[in-house]
């Protein structure tokens, strides 16, 4: 049995988990553009040669990501579950709200700041 944890830590092998649950988010929407882009192409609009190459980027960093996850989730598994780091900090220094909380940066909801007054959505 472990003695007690050092605050704003937590094991290796959540972070770990954790990172590869986001990469594996963002290759899931990244392969849902590429269906609808393959979909445009298919349909013959206009412009679809220049989506294809673009298509072909994309579908580049959507297997990357994918990889990363599966990566990151078979090093997850090597560690030896004992292991902490204070991820808080680094987190909280993220520019994208949900992954700085899923990162573990803030358990409470995010108030307002300058760059996202009442109203205002991230869109990118």
């Amino acid at each position: 049995m472990t003695g007690p944890q050092p605050p704003g830590t937590i094991p290796l092998r959540d972070l770990f988990a954790t990172l590869a649950e986001q990469l594996r988010q963002q290759a899931l929407q990244g392969r849902g553009i590429e269906d609808r882009v393959g979909d445009v192409i298919l349909d013959g609009a206009s412009g679809a040669e220049r989506l294809r190459n673009s298509l072909q980027g994309l579908d580049h960093i959507v297997q990357t990501l994918n990889e990363l996850s599966h990566f990151l989730d078979d090093v997850a598994l090597e560690t030896d579950g004992h292991l902490r780091l204070a991820v808080a900090g680094p987190a909280r220094r993220l520019r994208l709200r949900k992954l700085a909380e899923a990162l573990g940066a803030r358990r409470e909801p995010i108030g307002q700041t300058p760059l996202h007054a009442a109203g205002e959505v991230d869109l990118f």
